[in-house]
């Protein structure tokens, strides 16, 4: 069985469409939040890191794949793979940000500036172990609802304000 054939026996038992008119609704890094890789729904290749989330007209649900996968799914390998490129040039990216070093202003804070913007983190006058981050003229306290504890946690909202995936 050819890797085609394999990609319509798996979406037949999901009770997905057969044909490739499916399209890339997001693509998440999974290890960039300490989280772990996962396994492919459509091939079963268990390394994955950079996840496509899948949706077709047809199909109620989404379907999480490998970047060959897409590229099958879509009908266009090449724009999977750019895909890719371009969240692994992210996760460069963010660990370059995570290493670069920050510098003390007069009133506490933490000052840097990337990709043209001035960036701050400043410590919680009020709360322990509490960070703020201010960037593009906002102020963000909380990240996914949560509230941002540690210095290096407020580096990593940083960074996502400023180069949003």
């Amino acid at each position: 069985m050819n890797y085609v054939e394999k990609i319509r026996t798996r979406l037949a038992e999901l009770g997905a469409p057969l044909d490739f008119n499916w399209r890339c609704e997001a693509i998440e890094d999974l290890l960039e939040d300490g989280g772990e890789m996962a396994e492919c729904e459509v091939c079963g290749h268990k390394d994955v890191r950079y996840m496509h989330h899948m949706i077709h007209p047809g199909y109620d649900g989404v379907v999480l794949v490998g970047c060959v996968c897409a590229g099958v799914l879509e009908g266009n390998p090449d724009a999977a793979k750019e895909r890719e490129r371009s969240m692994k040039n992210r996760a460069k990216r963010r660990e370059t940000f995570a290493n670069h070093e920050w510098v003390r202003t007069r009133s506490g804070n933490y000052c840097r500036k990337y990709k043209g913007s001035t960036i701050f983190i400043n410590k919680s006058r009020y709360h322990d172990n509490r960070y703020g981050v201010y960037a593009g003229g906002t102020n963000y306290w909380y990240h996914h609802g949560e509230p941002i504890y540690g210095f290096a946690a407020a580096v990593m909202v940083a960074f996502d304000v400023v180069d949003p995936a």
